[in-house]
């Protein structure tokens, strides 16, 4: 603060303590004390307040209602978004008949293996357009605990079994959807792999809509996918990917290679 607003300001502020005190001089404080007379409410007096106690109760009442609606209603109608594996089995396998030329036999074999989770819903309320994202895809380095992320657009829903990106689950319903698959080499494209890299398709591993690359497949993964329904607060669920990039044809032979469980 400089010295000439200094010298401006403490003067006034002397003359606004001199003012006071002369006014109080003047019109002394206890003339300005409110009288109350201390005389009983009548009936009718008592019924008017009580009348406008309750018009500001309900009033309030109304108002907060208005305003929190949702959040009152969570606490007797919800939805709770519950996350298994379809059968109780961490991958299915989907085979397709083939003919041996020695015989007229058909042996079925495994043309890919599927991760298929079931959200149900056991809380009284429908949750809303449901989708889900692969939201994050990590590889745990050997031998760490440490984890590395990987870029990738994460930005589409998957689809539902229904081929939808977004699905109604009513209470005490559930929905399908696939979250990893395990493609022979078989039934992938022709030419994908050995038109330009020049060697024969592998197997291939699919997280959510993302494919693993060939020189990473090996690794141990973390992915981590949300749901979010549109009236609920979103869930996060965890799985567990190794794999050694052997692949068999039936499901036994192929559970000692391929180990999917959730991830807490």
């Amino acid at each position: 603060m400089t010295k000439l607003k200094k010298r401006i300001i403490i003067p006034f502020l002397l003359f606004l303590v001199l003012l006071g005190y002369v006014f109080g001089q003047i019109l002394p404080v206890r003339s300005m004390e409110i009288t109350i007379k201390q005389t009983p409410l009548t009936t009718h007096e008592i019924l008017s307040l009580s009348v406008s106690l309750i018009s500001i109760l309900i009033t309030f009442v109304a108002v907060t209602v208005a305003l929190f609606k949702e959040d009152i209603r969570q606490f007797w109608e919800n939805v709770e978004l519950k996350v298994t594996f379809y059968q109780n089995r961490p991958f299915l396998e989907f085979t397709r008949a083939r003919e041996f030329s020695s015989s007229l036999t058909k042996t079925p074999i495994a043309e890919k293996y599927e991760t298929i989770l079931v959200i149900s819903n056991t809380g009284s309320l429908a949750a809303k357009n449901c989708k889900v994202y692969l939201d994050k895809l990590q590889i745990v380095k050997n031998g760490t605990n440490k984890l590395h992320d990987v870029n990738f657009d994460n930005s589409q829903a998957l689809k539902w079994k229904d081929k939808t990106d977004a699905v109604l689950v009513p209470p005490n319903g559930k929905a399908l959807i696939n979250v990893l698959s395990v493609i022979s080499p078989e039934a992938q494209s022709v030419g994908n792999l050995e038109e330009e890299n020049g060697h024969e398709n592998s197997a291939k591993l699919i997280v959510g809509d993302y494919t693993i690359p060939d020189s990473r497949q090996e690794e141990h993964w973390i992915a981590t996918f949300m749901i979010y329904p549109e009236n609920a607060r979103s869930l996060e669920y965890k799985l567990s990917v190794e794999w050694n990039h052997e692949w068999h044809t039936r499901e036994p032979e192929m559970t000692e290679h391929l180990i999917i469980k959730p991830q807490s």
